[in-house]
């Protein structure tokens, strides 16, 4: 136990007794144990001021109090701030400290007084003299352990747990955390085994022809690069999210790195393993390589691929080690990569002097010759019908010496690939133990474009919204899991909901309190129609009604529907509160309201919530620190409320915020509620004036049971008469009402705290159906008045405007993602550049033409796939979020606006890059060939942005979005025909589905020598029509972005307009209307209406059996404003 504890806002996201139990237990502490405990706290209830020793009351940063707990009201009284009765006095030192901005005059008066306590306190600190020196202690000050008896002797030296320990521990962890993702073991093998066949089809059944030599070839050096650059992808991914957590662990100095690492490379062992041995065997046998000694040298192979595996790994570590960012490391780890393929020797057969020391540091130079000596090494192959020169290359030795082997033994390869290994590793370790790469950074202020800009109109809402009461209606949710055969899982059902009846009516704020996992959220996820995810083989089984006006839910009832869920990451981190909240606007608000309108009601909820100070500060995110968590809450909360919707429901509004913005928050939450709207919330700790501005709660205990639904000021009259009275006048009483529906975990009051909960369950259920479920409850007219239809689909003029101006201004604020999307295809060409040099017209010249050929369009859709990963699943995230809520738009304006972003850049790019690549390492070229191969890049770099789309459209874990990318694109460049000679006919018409055919059809035409022809020929380039390919490349690659579209927009749910109606809907609550509002009933096939028993007319699908007449009233009555017939059906009409 460390002998200082520090934390930070520790009972934040707990309810108001798990809280006070938690300060009790620090308390406890310190006092028996002589720790020092530090500690933040936001909103601490009444009874918890008693438990501190010393407070220091901060204001931006100001002190205003520092000392005895006991003393700090009596100061603060000093000075003309005096504590109320029945006030807690936290909330009282929070309030006075606080400068409230919701109006000028509230700002200036609030502002006055925290200057005035501040000057107090620096006047009172010059006044008296200064504190005592500390008196010398008697022992030393010795590392504290996490372990061991905490009453152990103060002499005693305990160490923290050595190195070895360290290593079991991080091991046991990793291990949890390795094999309970089952999506990542999955993406592993999966991948090993598509890029096993795909390349096994590419070098398909090779024999002894000398095609089928220059494909063995390729396939030997290909066997490795083919597939660890992909998961190099992967492994930089994995590395740069876990440092995340590493950095923040090393700071605090619970553990040394190598134990980290070797606890890290053990847990994977097995997944980095079993794998690569998969796609050994598969490539393997699929190519036909090698019989004879078979066992020897598959083993040999396999051997070698995995520490090809490891040496990936190290690789991805060292570049992560380096940076943190993705786009940093990844493009750090591809120059390495290149550099290690291009001097093994096989794409390029000259590497230049001053380069060819890169080689002895490369496990690809190394793999390269340790595959092919055991393909080519004594080996005679049959080349039937071959004569004269030729014959020479059917000698495997030759083959070897053609490509510079030596006679070293394999074992001096392995050895070296083994030393390369451990040198990334430890020279990794040290990066990380020495070098600081800075964490999360901290956000600058917006721009000067968004500074200051307060709108001066008012944002009044001339919005029509109907009134709807919200009934739910025996209510049971259970999670259900089934079993597996053999007793390998068994069956398992929890209850997560237990019959619930409650009933919210409109123009209230209605609370539903309870402990932690009582099932208050589900409810709100319920009522707010959001899936949720029950995990692999189990589901959830909902029974009883969500009732809206007295009406199951309708489309109309869900677009009314604004949630605030308590997860605030998916805002866009680089812009502005004040910028986050006028795009909001823009997209939420009717289109029939001005720009200036919608601008102004932002700048209206900015001053609602107290956004003011923090409005023009970035968002922030994971690496970068811009506003506090408790902004963060009332920024979400702020852009729900800008659309005032009929029913909001905000899942833990106060949580994280000081008592202050808290009261703040549920006093605007009463404001809205009072204009007619229906507000339903949860609330871990409410402080007391929080409490009596609810007007209906319900309060649950763990497992889903109802203990309480009704007024708040029935509460504690039930409560009374169970022989639980409040405490005393001051006592909180929500604080009083959640102690009692709580079960104390600690020893010895688990029993009677639990009997006492039960028995408050057994009296609800009861007496429920005793005393009328809507008792005090005036219900309105709501449940009369038509539920108004509303559009919560943006149109794509208003919305990709400021779609596209949002993800751009994000992007480029964003400079590590905005400048390497613009530097890394000229940053590969330059590097490929370096090997290549002049290109020359000898014997070489084909073959290092071939090899630009192969890195041009193998890389760049990489280069495309880490430019997605980078930037796509944040403008992912929050499109998904506004889809779900009133902020909806295409899934076309998305896509469009995306692509109109990443057009520029990539088209900047791709001319730096061919003026590298075609000009100046000598490619023949002119002005036509040099724009074509620019727009090929472009189409390349396109269509790996679009797979990246396309994966991330389906996968939130973008550790599998990042593996099966990779692996697709593996693919494609595989079977596109430049390595090998043997693809098979049908596989090679696929890969005209693609960009990378008709690219390296255009890249090789650029050789018209008599030699280059020759070239040609041998790889079957016959269509010499570069203008057609570069058509056939641009078509492909637009398609893959029209799929990357179909991808996005099969992600999400079925979307109904205000001009659909879905007539099933409307016949199925009109009958429902019908048969409750009627006791009459008739039989089904009645010839007459069931309502006013006219014969003529008559509506029979459904067993409605209306006439015109009563269906009009009745679709009417229940929210559908005007009605016409058509041949067969109604159809509403707005």
């Amino acid at each position: 136990m460390p002998s200082v504890l520090i934390l930070d806002e520790p009972t934040t996201g707990l309810d108001a007794t798990t809280s006070f139990l938690l300060l009790q237990t620090l308390s406890d502490l310190a006092k028996r144990h002589q720790r020092t405990i530090i500690l933040s706290l936001h909103a601490p209830r009444s009874d918890a001021f008693g438990l501190f020793d010393k407070l220091m009351v901060l204001s931006k940063g100001n002190v205003m109090y520092s000392g005895r707990a006991s003393d700090s009201l009596g100061w603060f009284e000093e000075h003309g701030c005096e504590l109320k009765k029945e006030t807690n006095p936290l909330d009282f030192l929070v309030d006075v400290t606080s400068v409230d901005n919701r109006s000028t005059d509230r700002e200036d008066e609030s502002r006055a007084r925290v200057a005035t306590l501040v000057q107090a306190w620096k006047d009172r600190e010059q006044e008296q003299p200064a504190s005592p020196a500390f008196s010398p202690v008697a022992h030393t000050i010795s590392r504290g352990s996490q372990a061991g008896d905490l009453d152990a002797d103060a002499g005693t030296d305990l160490a923290r747990p050595g190195p070895i320990k360290q290593t079991i521990i991080l091991l046991h962890r990793s291990h949890l955390n390795v094999y309970r993702n089952y999506g990542q073991l999955a993406g592993f093998l999966i991948q090993s085994i598509g890029i096993g066949v795909f390349m096994g089809l590419t070098y398909f059944n090779l024999q002894g022809t000398p095609a089928d030599i220059q494909s063995l070839k390729g396939a030997t050096f290909q066997f490795f690069p083919g597939y660890f650059y992909l998961t190099q992808v992967y492994w930089i991914y994995k590395f740069c999210s876990d440092f995340i957590i590493f950095d923040r662990e090393r700071e605090d100095h619970l553990y040394s790195t190598f134990p980290y690492l070797i606890a890290d490379f053990i847990a994977y062992l097995v997944p980095t393993t079993v794998p690569p041995f998969v796609y050994t065997v598969i490539f393997y046998c699929m190519s036909n390589m090698r019989r004879d000694h078979f066992a020897a040298n598959l083993f040999i192979v396999v051997a070698n691929c995995i520490c090809m595996q490891w040496s990936t790994q190290g690789l991805a570590l060292l570049a992560s080690s380096i940076f943190r960012g993705f786009p940093q490391a990844s493009m750090t780890a591809n120059a390495f990569s290149l550099f290690f393929t291009l001097s093994a020797g096989f794409s390029l057969t000259r590497v230049p002097v001053w380069l060819r020391w890169i080689r002895y540091i490369s496990t690809t130079f190394y793999s390269f010759r340790v595959v092919a000596t055991t393909q080519f090494k004594g080996r005679t192959f049959s080349c039937e019908g071959v004569t004269g020169v030729a014959l020479s290359q059917c000698d495997g030795d030759n083959v070897l010496r053609g490509l510079g082997f030596s006679d070293t033994p394999l074992i001096v390869y392995f050895a070296a690939e083994i030393g390369i290994i451990l040198g990334l590793y430890i020279l990794s370790g040290l990066i990380l133990q020495f070098y600081k790469p800075g964490g999360v950074k901290h956000a600058p202020g917006g721009g000067p474009e968004s500074r200051g800009k307060e709108s001066a109109l008012t944002g009044d809402m001339d919005i029509v919204r109907g009134q709807i009461d919200v009934e739910i209606k025996n209510v049971g949710f259970k999670w259900i899991r089934s079993g597996l055969p053999l007793g390998l899982r068994k069956a398992e059902e929890k209850t997560i909901l237990n019959e619930i009846t409650t009933f919210f009516p409109a123009g209230e704020v209605s609370a539903i309190l309870g402990p932690s996992g009582a099932g208050k959220s589900t409810i709100l996820q319920l009522l707010a129609h959001r899936k949720l995810n029950a995990g692999p083989g189990a589901h959830f089984e909902m029974t009883g009604d969500l009732l809206f006006n007295g009406m199951p839910a309708t489309e109309d009832v869900r677009n009314a529907v604004a949630f605030v869920e308590q997860e605030d990451d998916y805002h866009l981190s680089a812009l502005t509160v004040r910028e986050t909240l006028r795009y909001a606007a823009i997209l939420r608000l009717p289109p029939k309201m001005s720009k200036k309108r919608k601008i102004a009601r932002a700048e209206e909820v900015l001053l609602m919530l107290g956004l003011k100070d923090c409005a023009d500060i970035y968002v922030g995110g994971e690496l970068l620190k811009g506003i506090s968590g408790g902004e963060k809450r009332r920024l979400s909360l702020a852009v729900q409320m800008i659309s005032d919707p009929s029913i909001l429901v905000v899942d833990e509004p106060t949580s994280g915020l000081d008592s202050f913005i808290a009261n703040n928050v549920m006093e605007c939450l009463k404001e809205i509620a009072r204009s007619g709207r229906t507000v339903i919330v949860s609330i871990h700790q409410p402080r007391s004036d929080i409490f009596h501005q609810l007007d209906n709660l319900l309060i649950m205990a763990k497992g889903g049971h109802a203990v309480f639904s009704g007024k708040r000021e029935q509460a504690m009259h039930i409560m009374e008469s169970q022989g639980h009275p409040l405490p005393s006048l001051w006592f909180n009483p929500a604080d009083h009402l959640l102690d009692l529906v709580t079960v104390d975990q600690r020893h010895g009051k688990t029993t009677d705290s639990r009997a006492r909960v039960d028995g408050l369950i057994d009296f609800w259920n009861t007496h429920r159906e005793k005393v009328d479920r809507v008792e005090g409850h005036q219900k309105s007219e709501a449940a009369t008045v038509p539920i108004v239809r509303e559009s919560r689909f943006t149109p794509i003029y208003i919305a990709f405007p400021v779609v596209w101006e949002r993800m751009l201004k994000n992007l480029y604020r964003q400079k590590d993602a905005f400048w390497g999307r613009l530097t890394q295809p000229p940053f590969a060409g330059l590097l490929l550049l370096m090997f290549y040099e002049r290109l020359r017209f000898g014997p070489t010249g084909g073959q290092d033409r071939i090899g630009v050929n192969l890195q041009s369009t193998g890389a760049i859709p990489f280069v495309g796939l880490i430019c997605g990963i980078a930037v796509f699943p944040q403008d992912r995230q929050i499109f998904m979020h506004e889809y779900r809520s009133s902020a909806a738009y295409s899934t076309t304006t998305l896509i469009l606006a995306y692509t109109l972003i990443e057009l520029p850049s990539q088209i900047f790019a791709a001319l730096l890059y061919a003026v590298f690549m075609n000009v100046a390492v000598g490619m023949q070229t002119s002005a036509r060939i040099y724009f074509e191969y620019a727009v090929t890049i472009v189409a390349l770099q396109s269509m790996g942005e679009s797979i990246a789309i396309i994966f991330s459209a389906f996968f939130n874990a973008l550790g599998i979005a990042v593996s099966l990318v990779s692996t697709t694109l593996s693919m494609v460049v595989q079977f596109s025909g430049i390595l090998s000679l043997s693809v098979p006919y049908w596989l090679s018409i696929i890969a005209w589905g693609t960009p990378l055919k008709s690219t390296q059809h255009i890249a090789a035409g650029i050789c018209t020598a008599e030699s280059g022809e020759q070239l040609l020929q041998l790889y079957s380039f016959h269509d010499r029509n570069t203008a057609k390919l570069v058509g056939i490349t641009v078509g492909v690659a637009v398609a893959w972005r029209i799929l990357a579209w179909a991808a996005l927009r099969a992600r999400l749910p079925p979307f109904k307009t205000a001009s659909a109606l879905d007539s099933t809907n409307l016949f199925k609550m009109t009958h429902d209307a019908v048969w409750f509002s009627r006791p009459r009933k008739y039989g089904k096939g009645s010839r007459q209406c069931r309502l006013c028993a006219h014969q003529a007319g008559l509506i029979r699908k459904y067993g409605l059996d209306l006439c015109r007449q009563c269906f009009r009233e009745k679709s009417a009555a229940i929210g559908f404003v005007k009605v016409r017939w058509s041949a067969f059906r109604p159809v509403c009409v707005y």
